[in-house]
């Protein structure tokens, strides 16, 4: 059985790949590729950060039942990832993009923050879940289910100005 907390790793991780692209132009690149350039430069020190805590709390990450080392590791884990994200995100929202992307920009921006602040939302109780199941009905409550769902769309709204402008760029927005 694949784990529940694999799942919500993939998550966190997708919608940052997706909002970066939507964020990161490095203050007014002179065009859309200079923006999806920096993107990649970014999201790869996004993703490398999260695969460190992801060795790092591996154990508790592919677990298929629940005890207090593995509640209070993952309540750990999702409060680091937060952070780590927090921080990109902080950073990429003070970026300018260029004029052809702000619209998408600006959505992805909001929207990312949207699931940033639902998984903070949730940290709580993930300390709380009893079992693999109840981290499934945490994982797909409404409000995380919904930020997620808004930043997917949000990256494919990028991802469209990307193709529209003959970007080659994959943002991965699912």
């Amino acid at each position: 059985m694949k784990s529940i907390i694999r799942f919500a790793v993939a998550l966190i991780a997708c919608t940052g790949l997706a909002w970066a692209a939507s964020a990161c132009n490095g203050g007014g690149a002179s065009s859309l590729e200079d923006y999806f350039e920096e993107y990649e430069k970014l999201d790869n020190k996004a993703e490398d950060a999260t695969a460190d805590l992801q060795r790092e709390f591996d154990a508790s990450l592919t677990a298929t039942s629940l005890n207090d080392e593995v509640r209070k590791d993952l309540r750990d884990y999702y409060t680091r990832q937060i952070e780590v994200r927090q921080d990109y995100a902080d950073s990429v929202a003070k970026l300018d993009p260029p004029e052809a992307a702000r619209a998408a920009h600006d959505a992805s921006v909001t929207s990312y923050q949207a699931v940033l602040d639902a998984f903070s939302g949730i940290v709580d109780d993930i300390g709380q879940a009893q079992t693999i199941d109840d981290l499934d009905n945490i994982f797909t409550g409404a409000e995380l289910t919904a930020a997620i769902d808004a930043a997917n769309k949000a990256c494919a709204d990028l991802q469209k100005v990307a193709d529209d402008n003959n970007v080659n760029v994959n943002l991965e927005c699912d």
